[in-house]
């Protein structure tokens, strides 16, 4: 089960892997056509994979995260380098290639924006998208070939099929901003704090968005038992009277009074106290 559940993303790395051999192509010491011709069958290939790993990947229900993030990156590094080698040959015009790499790192910026909100739905795939991506792979193919093939100018008609694929393109980003401008909008208001992730919003601690509030118990202010220092608590517990001692605090810190001396024997008497003045009392 394991090695099914790894055909899917292998075919993705397979992909990644064409990369680099498509632009190594360029720089053998070997016949035009023939890298051309190397160059043409190795992105078709790249392409057909495209539409295999989903395909296999849905069919053996081994969908994972990690392709649905590597499958979209693969597409648009092969379509870039495909596009920057066509450059250098002065088989594509500059604007075509701006407009859709341009494109492909606007759109994968705002949909890693709309992720952090919660809304990568309102920018899913759409069949727009979709299919400027099918031009795109039909018609890079036919200009890596660049010369006639079977009576068919494929130079000529993959230029007129990658200006389509442009247009296709720019029409799915608008159509992709146009999902995301409530929230765009709302961003660009300056009355308003930026949106956080819910998910980073739940994971802050309260006493950290607390911090450095006196008197927020979550901050460690003083209305907070857990923040008592420890010394004072035990000089607090000292301060309190014992069991069975008198509640009033003014009869135990009264002063003990000073004895008078009676003017004729010279002896001392001690003066009364309020309890031996109390009615109550034996004398």
């Amino acid at each position: 089960m394991r090695v099914i559940a790894a055909i899917p993303n292998s075919l993705t790395w397979a992909r990644v892997v064409a990369i680099p051999l498509l632009v190594a192509l360029y720089w053998l010491p070997i016949t035009a056509e023939l890298r051309d011709g190397l160059a043409t069958g190795l992105f078709v290939v790249a392409a057909l994979t495209d539409w295999l790993d989903g395909w296999l990947a849905r069919r053996w229900g081994v969908v994972t995260a990690f392709g649905a993030f590597l499958d979209p990156v693969a597409d648009k590094l092969i379509v870039a380098a495909a596009l920057v080698m066509l450059l250098s040959l002065d088989r594509a015009q500059p604007w075509v290639a701006f407009v859709i790499i341009g494109r492909e790192i606007a759109i994968s910026a705002l949909r890693e924006w709309m992720a952090e909100l919660g809304q990568r739905r309102s920018v899913a795939v759409h069949w727009v998208g979709k299919l400027k991506t099918v031009a795109q792979l039909v018609a890079i193919p036919m200009l890596l070939w660049g010369r006639p093939l079977l009576g068919v100018d494929m130079l000529l008609l993959g230029n007129w099929l990658v200006i389509v694929a442009a247009l296709l393109t720019i029409w799915s980003m608008f159509y992709y901003l146009n999902q995301a401008w409530p929230h765009l909008r709302g961003a660009m208001d300056p009355s308003k704090p930026a949106q956080k992730d819910p998910r980073d919003t739940a994971a802050v601690d309260p006493r950290d968005s607390a911090a450095g509030d006196p008197h927020n118990p979550a901050a460690g202010g003083p209305h907070n038992p857990a923040a008592v220092d420890p010394h004072n608590l035990a000089a607090m517990e000292r301060s309190k009277p014992s069991v069975g001692a008198p509640s009033n605090s003014a009869t135990i810190n009264s002063p003990k009074p000073e004895a008078i001396v009676s003017p004729g024997t010279g002896r001392q008497d001690q003066p009364e106290t309020e309890a031996d003045q109390s009615p109550n009392s034996s004398r």
